[in-house]
């Protein structure tokens, strides 16, 4: 009876990682980007290179250094060597879905665990839409 209660509790706890888009099995390395704001990204959201999914966001969390600014921890799953010069872009898709892009540098040496790399926030697309019209608002005024 102990036996089962034991392998279903870590089914349980397996079954709830997977659930967040975690693997216990896999290597991770987590690497930081700050923020001065996310746009409703969330953890476990997907972290892409050139379209690949990479990782997922683990945390995300205010500055320890109380300035407001947030941190976001990214769990990457890949080998592939990301260039320490690189830069995570929150981007959104056309449901407004937030991920994050990495922008691959052209640095030769690699970021490693607990690094933090640049970070940039790219516009929604209503304001995108919203920068190509106020000109023309400006001018109907």
């Amino acid at each position: 009876m102990g036996l089962i209660t034991i392998v279903a509790l870590a089914f349980l706890y397996y079954g709830i990682n997977f659930l967040k888009g975690q693997d216990i099995f896999q290597n991770k390395t987590i690497i930081y980007a700050q923020y001065e704001q996310v746009d409703g990204l969330s953890p476990s959201r997907p972290i892409n290179i050139n379209g690949l999914k990479v990782g997922v966001v683990d945390k995300i969390y205010f500055h320890p250094n109380g300035s407001g600014a947030l941190l976001v921890a990214m769990n990457i799953t890949t080998d592939f060597p990301i260039p320490d010069n690189s830069v995570a872009r929150i981007s959104s898709d056309l449901l407004g879905n937030r991920s994050v892009e990495l922008i691959l540098g052209d640095s030769p040496s690699a970021v490693k665990a607990n690094d933090t790399i640049s970070s940039k926030v790219q516009l929604s697309i209503a304001q995108e839409v919203n920068e190509q019209v106020k000109p023309i608002k400006e001018k109907a005024e």
